[in-house]
């Protein structure tokens, strides 16, 4: 691996000659709070844990930042504060804790009697909160609420400029991609404060065919959804079309983004409410038809939910021909080749289910049921690592969980069992030792049996099934200054896995030293290792496991020069390495720049990466700032640039204009991608434009 470089000489030169020109993001929040900064930390995460990189629309999760922004919370309403990210868990706790003994708070100066709550805590929430002890909210008219509703029009167009294979003149029965290499984006949506909202999404993706083809109704994947919170005072929300579910800690169903192992090191109870309308594209994870959340009295609410929609799989032939089964889902949402296509809505499901919840003065106990229903039988490949899996066209799944404030200890878990004889099961506990000192610690044990369609626990595997573990997580604030944030992972799976020929084991531990001047800079070092075992090869006659590990070191610098200005730097070094002593290593270095000047209508943002990595293994994930509520994610391999430009145009009044490029430039490298994504060359580049329209 080469160290040094001319064109890294130049790299250096730029970056210190442009000392207070760095990344772009969005500036720090009047609280001094930089919510990009969380944003950026909970998707990088996500996506290293799943060892993959690319695109990511999730509008539901931003929305809901949005929100925050936009409406301001009842710090009253317990529901609320669990979807409150600006304060952290034991805070939360606290404040639960307070009301329940002291009553609804009537003046935001009480705060000041909650334990865990400062001064500079208050004041950096205050923009955000409200006061709202429980008077009729309900009086609204539905006309007024249509009257008074904000619309939003997005319009986006992206693409690879370079030839990719696919697209190639198709010779035989070469796979090929059957449409353009255009991505296309349109999403509508009508709101009213966070009472009301009806919304519009489809997309195509590159490769996918427009107005013709299997697709002549236009797009190649529409959503839509209408949602109205509190029409009276019995029905909380009642969404048709597209929603998410979330019940309990995610054992038996969990739809849309879920919170995993992050930097945030005590954030690992999933408390968002249950029902949720979804406007995003991932095209599996999501449901169809009708949801209600619904107060029975002032103890007990009750969520029901039925959905009905046609999913993409893998359907198997009997002996005269017919589709009687299906072994596999197809989740990647791409209908491209003729086999993706032959894929398409394959597969009817019917789920219907509830969730009853019980609240107490220091807590909740739920009762969550689920039952699924496929018009064909699933039935996986007969390999040895699925013995335990789920076959079959039905499934009943239930589960109870809880979640228990005691002082400064808050108990939370959830207990799922599921036919045949399988179960799994979570336990939590949030705690605050001191002011400046929290802790958390979760412990999983999850049946190889237990089936797993719509899980989305804290755990290591995507799904909860085949894992037992144990998790803490610490956050010390040992002065005003300084915060010290980390985790310890230890976990086993007890079965088989594709590709982990045998029970197997791993580790992961992650810590964070930060430093902050409150509106003006934050820098932290970080160092973070995994191990787990994984097969040695797939020719060894034994199928013996090698513990593999890796290892990354970072150093990030943000500094904002003005209210205008923000730059941040990053150095990041990876090493992997196998049982058997095979080394690879990797470096990158990156600075970012964000410029937003308050009285111009421009904002700007930029990135000049330098990496040298030997081996996908030795991996660096480095997340990416894009347009408007979307991410961009890639793992750095190889040797070479990474440079993007964003530009956003707000000089036209209710209209915002959007543009970015982005290109990776391996100048050692005969071919970028693999498949039918190859490109020939060492460069590969991408252009995205946006448009978003605002109107009352």
């Amino acid at each position: 691996m080469r160290f040094f470089d001319s064109r890294l000489i130049l790299f250096f030169v730029a970056l210190y000659s442009t000392a207070g020109f760095g990344q772009i993001s969005l500036p720090l929040d009047s609280t001094g709070l930089n919510t990009d900064r969380f944003v950026e930390d909970l998707i990088q995460s996500y996506i290293e844990s799943r060892s993959e990189d690319g695109d990511f629309d999730y509008n539901t999760f931003m929305d809901r930042l949005e929100s925050i922004k936009k409406h301001r919370v009842n710090i009253n309403d317990p529901d609320q504060l669990d979807d409150f990210i600006l304060l952290r868990p034991s805070q939360i706790a606290s404040l639960k804790s307070y009301i329940q003994t002291q009553g609804a708070l009537i003046s935001l100066y009480e705060l000041q009697s909650v334990p865990g709550f400062d001064l500079n805590t208050i004041r950096a929430i205050l923009p955000f909160i409200a006061l709202d002890a429980g008077f009729d909210t309900y009086s609204l008219p539905f006309s007024s609420m249509l009257a008074g509703s904000t619309h939003q029009v997005f319009l986006r167009f992206g693409r690879v400029l370079e030839d990719q294979a696919g697209y190639a003149p198709p010779v035989g029965n070469k796979a090929h991609y059957t449409g353009g290499p255009s991505r296309l984006y349109m999403r509508y949506r009508m709101s009213y404060e966070n009472r009301l909202s009806v919304g519009l999404t489809a997309e195509k993706d590159p490769g996918e065919e427009f107005f013709r083809g299997s697709n002549r109704q236009g797009f190649d994947y529409y959503s839509f959804h209408a949602s109205l919170r509190k029409p009276n005072k019995h029905i909380e929300e009642i969404i048709l079309g597209d929603y998410n579910i979330r019940l309990g800690q995610g054992l038996i169903m969990q739809s849309g983004f879920g919170i995993g192992k992050s930097p945030w090191s005590t954030n690992i109870r999933k408390g968002e409410r249950t029902l949720s309308a979804y406007s995003s594209v991932n095209e599996t994870n999501f449901f169809r038809g009708l949801a209600s959340n619904i107060k029975l009295n002032p103890s007990i609410d009750a969520t029901l939910f039925v959905s009905r929609r046609r999913k993409d799989g893998n359907v198997l032939l009997d002996s005269i021909d017919r589709e009687s089964a299906f072994s596999s889902f197809q989740e990647s949402g791409y209908h491209r080749t003729l086999s993706e296509i032959a894929d398409e809505d394959k597969i009817k499901e019917s789920l219907v289910g509830g969730a009853f919840r019980y609240k107490g003065k220091h807590g909740h106990l739920g009762l969550n049921t689920v039952y699924v229903d496929y018009d064909k039988s699933f039935q996986k490949q007969s390999n040895l690592y699925n013995q335990f899996s789920f076959t079959g066209t039905s499934l009943f799944q239930s589960s109870v969980d809880h979640s228990f404030q005691w002082r400064n200890f808050n108990f939370f878990g959830e207990y799922a069992v599921a036919s045949p004889g399988s179960s799994a099961f979570i336990e939590g506990l949030q705690l605050a030792l001191d002011k400046n000192f929290d802790l958390a610690v979760l412990y999983r044990n999850l049946d190889p049996k237990f089936p797993a369609l719509y899980s989305n626990a804290f755990t290591e595997s995507t799904l909860a099934t085949n894992e037992n573990g144990l998790y803490v997580g610490a956050e010390i604030r040992p002065a005003t200054r300084w915060k010290i944030a980390a985790y310890w992972d230890n976990w086993n799976h007890p079965w088989l896995k594709f590709g982990v020929q045998g029970p197997s084991d791993g580790n992961e531990q992650m810590m964070r030293l930060t430093y902050t001047i409150k509106r003006k800079m934050e820098a932290y070092i970080q160092y973070r290792n995994k191990s787990k075992e994984e097969n040695v090869s797939s020719n060894d006659p034994l199928r013996s496991l090698n513990h593999n590990s890796k290892k990354s070191y970072r150093f990030n610098f943000n500094y904002q020069w003005s209210k205008s200005l923000e730059t941040r730097n990053r150095i990041e070094a990876s090493h992997f390495k196998t049982s058997s002593n095979t080394k690879y290593h990797g470096w990158m270095i990156y600075q970012d720049l964000l410029y937003h000047p308050i009285d111009h209508p421009v904002t700007l943002s930029t990135r000049l990466a330098y990496y040298d990595v030997e081996n996908f293994d030795a991996g660096i994930y480095a997340y990416e700032n894009d347009l408007l509520y979307n991410f961009y994610v890639p793992v750095y391999s190889g040797r070479g640039w990474r440079n993007y430009f964003n530009l956003r145009y707000d000089g036209i009044r209710s209209l915002t204009l959007e543009g970015r490029y982005a290109v990776t430039y391996q100048p050692d490298a005969i071919s970028l991608g693999s498949g039918l994504d190859l490109i020939n060359g060492h460069k590969r580049s991408e252009v995205k434009f946006q448009i978003r329209y605002t109107f009352h």
